[in-house]
């Protein structure tokens, strides 16, 4: 497209003159069709070039912050968790920190809007307060100067936690459970009110309101609490069947029970090295709490963490962590038996 420089009409393509001023073809400059910056800024070219350093102006003013694209990256603490953490890096990109559960998630951000897996949020400055809101809720976050705070070292997954009940008699049970983390699978499902309910028979075989037969009652989770190595066992890979044989006897299980339990963590231990074995108490327990009706007379809750270790770390260990004892109980009345583990990476 060709436009006339003596009274700016546009040409008529072919025309070797202008039909308007009769200035001739040969004195009219061309125009390149408008570009586009990545930024959405239009950049028009001129005789001049104007346009042209004009919009590149505002393309770097807008990539130096001034025009909102990184005043606005930081660290910024939300007010009403305490454990959430954002960062916001200048580059549009972002991570979230939920401090207690030792767990990121990434997002990307531009001045108006968040975006965390998927779902889009508004997103609104006010000095050094930055404000979301989602489907009605308003989470408000401060930056801060303040240091990330360290993220805890917390098991992947508590990995199979199985319950068993045994009562003296057919009875009906019913149990609920309290987790700090994230629970991630359960089966069978919970009923409306977030509780298992079966009858159970004295070999342990249960049964739901609509007869449907299970063994055990299921469930996994993420986060929620910390392992404790401060006592445990270094075990060579290969003898790690021989060493859960005897600790699980020690705490109570009986063979079949600690059959399952070595066939479902054998397959990811034995091919290590070595491995660090440290059988949790209360950490755990108060972190999964279960309330069951009636209450059993006998409770046995075995959990497992594990880390798997070169042989190096595994002799300086092996020296100096202090061994841990056992003290089997009772098994009298109705009995409620649990087990499940965690592996640290």
């Amino acid at each position: 497209m060709a436009f006339c420089t003596n009274c700016g009409k546009q040409l008529v393509e072919g025309a070797g003159f202008c039909a308007f001023c009769g200035t001739r073809l040969a004195e009219v400059p061309r125009f390149p069709a408008q570009k586009k910056s990545r930024k959405g800024l239009v950049i028009g070219l001129t005789v001049g070039g104007t346009a042209l350093v004009a919009g590149l102006v505002v393309l770097i003013l807008f990539l130096t912050g001034v025009f909102g694209g990184n005043k606005h990256a930081g660290l910024y603490h939300s007010l009403s968790d305490e454990d959430v953490y954002l960062q916001l890096n200048a580059d549009g990109t972002g991570t979230m920190y939920e401090v207690y559960f030792g767990e990121t998630q990434p997002f990307t951000w531009t001045d108006t809007s968040i975006t965390y897996m998927g779902m889009t949020a508004e997103l609104s400055f006010s000095g050094d307060t930055m404000t979301m809101k989602f489907m009605g809720e308003e989470e408000v976050l401060v930056k801060t100067n303040e240091p990330l705070p360290e993220m805890p070292e917390i098991p992947d997954e508590t990995e199979k936690p199985v319950i068993y009940l045994y009562p003296e008699e057919e009875r009906d049970i019913s149990v609920q459970l309290s987790f700090d983390g994230r629970l991630s699978c359960v089966y069978p499902a919970f009923d409306a009110e977030g509780t298992w309910r079966v009858t159970a028979r004295p070999d342990g075989t249960l049964f739901d309101e609509n007869g449907k037969e299970y063994y055990c009652l299921y469930w996994e989770g993420e986060g929620g609490w910390t392992p404790d190595f401060s006592e445990g066992a270094v075990v060579k890979g290969e003898d790690t069947a021989a060493f859960l044989e005897e600790a699980l006897a020690a705490q109570g299980l009986t063979p079949r029970e600690a059959n399952e339990f070595i066939i479902y963590w054998l397959p990811q231990m034995e091919d290590n090295a070595y491995n660090l074995i440290s059988f949790q108490t209360d950490n755990y327990t108060d972190a999964a709490k279960l309330f069951v009706e009636p209450a059993p007379d006998t409770v046995i809750r075995v959990c497992m963490s594990f880390r798997a270790l070169q042989e190096e770390e595994a002799l300086t260990l092996r020296d100096t962590l202090p061994a841990q004892t056992f003290t089997a109980p009772e098994r009298e009345g109705f009995i409620l038996v649990e087990w499940g583990g965690c592996e640290v990476k």
